[in-house]
């Protein structure tokens, strides 16, 4: 395939759509399927904290560059959709539930796992008031994201 004369489209080619569209989709799902199994064991772990803290703080660090790239994917995806591009455009919108709950999945997931890391940082020394605010997030991550 080879790309149309300049100042006839800017649309490009098939393959360059399947290629990146595709691409961004199929990172989007596999880093979803890695979070799938250390998120399950976050969430066991907060069953008995006290006892699995030292597994809770170990997953949870797992999972910042993994949520990060997921992040990444996801927002990417979502920017070239509202900047009108064109591949994006024909690949069709993303459903409207993940669309209206995107905002506070975004927000609760950046606060759970920024507040996680101040409390890693600070120690069990100085907890307050990190604890309460990470198991508020917690509440509302877990509620906007099941």
């Amino acid at each position: 395939m080879s790309e149309v004369p300049s100042g006839t489209s800017s649309r490009r080619p098939l393959l360059a759509h399947f290629i990146e569209v595709e691409a961004n989709q199929r990172l989007t799902t596999l880093v979803g399927l890695l979070l799938v199994p250390l998120l399950a064991i976050e969430m066991i772990t907060t069953i008995s904290v006290s006892g699995m803290l030292p597994v809770h703080i170990v997953v949870g660090l797992w999972l910042l560059p993994i949520l990060a790239v997921k992040m990444a994917s996801t927002g990417y995806r979502f920017l070239k959709y509202y900047v009108r591009d064109h591949d994006y455009l024909s690949s069709g919108p993303p459903a409207w539930a993940p669309r209206l709950l995107a905002p506070v999945v975004v927000a609760s997931t950046v606060g759970l796992f920024g507040s996680g890391t101040v409390l890693w940082a600070i120690g069990p020394a100085a907890t307050e008031p990190w604890l309460d605010l990470h198991k508020t997030l917690f509440v509302l991550w877990a509620g906007s994201t099941g």
